[in-house]
Order: C-alpha cells, then structure tokens, then sequence
C-alpha cells in the first residue's frame, strides 16, 4: 500500500470556509511527510478561523515544521498573547560598531 496524496477537496473546503468540515474530514491515512503538514497545516489554520487559538498553540510544539511554527505563531498573534512571541528572537546576536 502505496501512500496516498493530499485530496483536493480538503483544500477546497478549507478556502470555502467550512472550516468545522475541515476539520471533520481531515483524518487521511497513509500521507507522505510533505502532504501531512499541509494536511495539519490546513487543519490548525481552521482551528484559528474558528478561534480556537489554544488548541493549535497547545498541540504544536517546537519541533513541528516551519510550516507550522508559523501557524502557531499566527494563533499567538490573534489570541494576544505576548507570552508566546518569548522565544523568538527579534534582534541579531551580533551588534555593530
């Protein structure tokens, strides 16, 4: 059993805004690594349109892609959350003369 690509139709929804849908029917077995970030990707970014911040910022951790650092970092920026921009660092280690 061969693994299977990321169907369309999850996009889809996802840009029609049935966002709950999304969700629902995000359950795809057997994705290859790059199909199930976007996969996750388009699941924790329905999770943001509904508001629900907490949970995408509870289940990504830092070692999650980039990919979805950056949602999780969106999620942080809509819930408020000053506590959450921390760890990122905004200004070089190096100084100049």
């Amino acid at each position: 059993m061969g693994l299977r690509p990321l169907p369309p139709s999850l996009r889809n929804i996802f840009y029609l805004g049935a966002y709950q849908d999304a969700i629902n029917k995000s359950d795809i077995p057997n994705l290859s690594s790059d199909d199930a970030v976007e996969r996750n990707s388009l699941v924790y970014r329905s999770y943001i349109a509904l508001s629900c911040y907490q949970v995408v910022i509870s289940e990504i951790d830092s070692s999650a892609s980039t990919t979805l650092q950056a949602v999780k970092l969106l999620a942080f920026y809509l819930a408020g959350d000053k506590v959450g921009f921390s760890g990122i660092r905004t200004e070089p280690d190096w100084t100049l003369f």
